[in-house]
Parts: C-alpha cells; sequence; structure tokens
C-alpha cells in the first residue's frame, strides 16, 4: 500500500486552492475588462449622439442639417471606423467618413460589410411630429484587440503569480515540516548510539511528542536491562549445574561420554548464545545493529560446502553487496544459516540466494532445487520440533527457531514453491537506514 506524504498532501492540497484561485480569475478579469471596453465603447457613443442632438437643425420648410461637425476628426476621415448618419421622412445626412458609400447604419455593417457596434436615438424639433433618427456606428475592431491584448497580458502576469505562490507555498511547506525533520535527524542519532534521548528545540506542536517518545525510549531502556538482568541470572543459574554435570560426564567411560558430551556441548553453546544476546540489548547502540546479507552468506557457505561436500551442491549468492539490514550479525548468521543448511540438505544440486525490496523491508529468499514440501504442510513445519523426515538428522528446531528470531525484528519467514521446483524460503527483515 503506498503511503501517504505529509509533503505532497500540503503542496497538493496548496496547488488546488491555488489553482481555482487562478482559473476563477483567469475567467472572471478577462469577463470584466470585455465588459468595460465595451461599456467605455456604448459610453462614447452616447456622448457622440448627446453631440449630434445638440447641433441637429431644421428649418421651417423641414430639412435636417448639421451645424458643425463633430469635434472628433475620425468622422471625417474616409472609412475610418467612426461613422454617424441622421435620417428623417425625406432626408438622410452622412458623415464624412462614409465617404461615397451609400449604407444603412442601423443595420450593423460599414461600408466595407464589417460589423459595427451602433447606438441610435430618435428626437423630436418643437412642436414637429417628424422624427429624426441619430445613429452612431463605431468599428468595435480596435476594441477586441485591446481585449486580446490585455487578456494576453492578465494570463501572463496570472501565470507569474500562480508559478511564485507554488513557490511561496513550497517553501513554507519546507519551513513548516523542519521540526520533523530535525525531529528524524535526531532519532536517527538516538538510533546510532550518538545520543540518549530528543534534546532539540521543538514548537509546541511537536514538543508533545517529542516528550512521549522520550518517555517510551526511557522505558525501553528500562525493560532491556531488566531483561538482560534477568537473562543473565538465568544463564549463569544454569552454566553451574551444566557445569557440575559435564565434570561427572567427564569421568565416564568413552562411549558413554561421546553419546552425552555433543548434547551438553549444544546446550552450553545455547546458554552462551543467548546469554550475548542479552547483553547486545542492554546496551545504547541496539537500534544501531546492522549487518551485511551478502557477507553473511559467503561465511554461511564457505561452511556448509565443507560440510556436504560429498553432496555436490552449488549455491549462487545473488546478493547485492551494498545491502545492509536492521538485524544483528549473530541473529541473521542464525536465521540464514537454519535456512541454508536445510536448503543444502534437500537440494538436488543448485541453491539460488537473492533478494526483493518493497520500501523498508527486504526479502531474502533461498530457493533450491530438491523436492520441495507440500503446500498443505509448510506451515506446520515451521513448528517447533516439527519435521517432515525422521531419517534425516537434525532436531526439527531450525525453523522455529528462524521464526522466533524473525519475529523479534518484526518480520516473517514464509515457505512457498520456488522457481527451480523444490522450496523457497522467503525471510523478511527490516532495511538498516
Amino acid at each position: 500500500m503506498r503511503r501517504l506524504s505529509l509533503h505532497r498532501r500540503l503542496l497538493g492540497s496548496a496547488l488546488l486552492w491555488v489553482s481555482l484561485v487562478l482559473i476563477f480569475a483567469a475567467f472572471y478579469i478577462p469577463a470584466e475588462i470585455q465588459s468595460f471596453l465595451y461599456q467605455q465603447l456604448y459610453n462614447q457613443s452616447e456622448l457622440y449622439l448627446d453631440e449630434l442632438s445638440a447641433y441637429v437643425e431644421v428649418n421651417n420648410e423641414g430639412q435636417v442639417s448639421l451645424l458643425a461637425p463633430l469635434p472628433d476628426p475620425r468622422f471625417n476621415q474616409p472609412y475610418s471606423g467612426y461613422y454617424w448618419q441622421i435620417s428623417s421622412d425625406n432626408q438622410t445626412l452622412d458623415s464624412r467618413s462614409l465617404w461615397d458609400a451609400s449604407v444603412e447604419l442601423a443595420n450593423g455593417l460599414g461600408p466595407r460589410e464589417e460589423p459595427l457596434a451602433v447606438t441610435a436615438r430618435t428626437i423630436h424639433f418643437g412642436s414637429s411630429d417628424q422624427p429624426i433618427n441619430l445613429v452612431v456606428a463605431i468599428d468595435p475592431a480596435p476594441v477586441k484587440e485591446s481585449y486580446q491584448r490585455l487578456t494576453s497580458l492578465v494570463l501572463m502576469v496570472l501565470g507569474a503569480i500562480g508559478l511564485g505562490m507554488v513557490l511561496l507555498v513550497w517553501l513554507q511547506i519546507q519551513w513548516s515540516l523542519k521540526p520533523l525533520k530535525q525531529l528524524r535527524a535526531d532519532m536517527l542519532q538516538v538510533r546510532d548510539g550518538q545520543a540518549e534521548s530528543l534534546d532539540g528545540e521543538y514548537p509546541n506542536e511537536v514538543l508533545a511528542l517529542v516528550n512521549d517518545l522520550n518517555k517510551l525510549l526511557f522505558h525501553y531502556r528500562e525493560l532491556l536491562e531488566r531483561a538482560r538482568t534477568h537473562i543473565g541470572n538465568l544463564a549463569h543459574a544454569l552454566k553451574t549445574p551444566l557445569s557440575v554435570i559435564r565434570n561427572h560426564v567427564e569421568q565416564l567411560p568413552a562411549d558413554e561420554k561421546q553419546a552425552v558430551m555433543p548434547s551438553i556441548v549444544q546446550l552450553q553453546d545455547r546458554i552462551d548464545y543467548h546469554l550475548s544476546r542479552a547483553r547486545v540489548a542492554g546496551t545504547a547502540g541496539i537500534l544501531a545493529v546492522h549487518s551485511n546479507p551478502a557477507e553473511v552468506v559467503d561465511t554461511i557457505t564457505s561452511a556448509m560446502e565443507k560440510a556436504y561436500f560429498h553432496r555436490d551442491v552449488v549455491l549462487v549468492n545473488e546478493l547485492d553487496s551494498e545491502l545492509s539490514v536492521a538485524v544483528d550479525a549473530r541473529d541473521l548468521e542464525e536465521m540464514l544459516g537454519n535456512l541454508i543448511e536445510n536448503a543444502f540438505k534437500w537440494a538436488s544440486g543448485l541453491i539460488r540466494v537473492y533478494s526483493c525490496q518493497e520500501e523498508d523491508q527486504l526479502t531474502l529468499i533461498i530457493d533450491d532445487d530438491g523436492q520441495g514440501i507440500p503446500a498443505e504442510q509448510r506451515q506446520s513445519v515451521l513448528n517447533r520440533g516439527a519435521r517432515i523426515d525422521e531419517l534425516t538428522p537434525g532436531s526439527g528446531l531450525g525453523l522455529s527457531i528462524v521464526v522466533d528470531v524473525v519475529h523479534s525484528y518484526r518480520g516473517a519467514l514464509t515457505l512457498d514453491q520456488s522457481r527451480l521446483g523444490g522450496l523457497s524460503a522467503r525471510l523478511s527483515i527490516p532495511v538498516f537506514g
């Protein structure tokens, strides 16, 4: 399952609202600009109509004339895009800008068939019932060009603002998450044995978590110290009677001594092993333990090739020499030793050791080309003392020991069908770092 990233969540939420604001602005601002420009065009047309209304004169014979030209010189330039037209029942006056074109400006088309923005007004003079129609028509092309230029400028400015906001948000997130990064660095120092607690300066929002972690670390050390003391006392309590038994066995005849002594030696080794583990567990740097699986496999392989030279089995170690796992070297040697020894016992001729990694878990895979174990029996052989073949030497404790040790590192041991046809033992353990 993909883990959630606090950095990604903060950045994603910030990008979402920034994008929404910018998208709204990208639609709203150009629309307002367009509305403003066309409103200005309409207001300008209304002013021109006011001027025409002021300059229009009707004589006694009902003839319409203009007392003076409009002040804007564009009405005098041919095809300038600024036109006016005055019409009555029997007369039409055009601006000089229409030149010799004969058009009805009220239809919204200019002398060159260009669309025009038309504003019209009807006036009456005195008691005359004769209506006079005033029309001002302006080519909106310059307004459209201005709108397009302003829209492009607005979009470029919004894009720059968006990039700037994203950068500022990213910097803010980096600054806000700095205490968590400091906490991570301090935890690494505790893990590596360089510090006993988290002693950095943290904000109030993180300080409660830091205090709880310090209490947990203290409690953890107390438990480890107690466990080390109890196991040490138990080991020493066993060693004394075991030494007495060993002294008595030394006085037995050679054949009886040979039958009992290996078990005593094995028991002594187990006591020493667990005593050493207790000592390691009690050290301040317990969180910093790590080992190299490739080197451990090479060491075990050398020993197994000598012990099983008569079986002519080849082990191929495909592990990366740079791999490092958060497991004590002796524990890793104990686990891999049992698994590889089983593979040497049952393989027909080939053993393959390789790995795959998923996030912070590394899976060491030991495949052999032997007969394998039926699927319905794979789980049962992991139980203490369980054996499939009673004729093959062994106590049946190997796999159960592996299970016990790997569980102490929050790992797991599973058995499956090997690609080589035999058994595949998959040991999942945490990666160091």
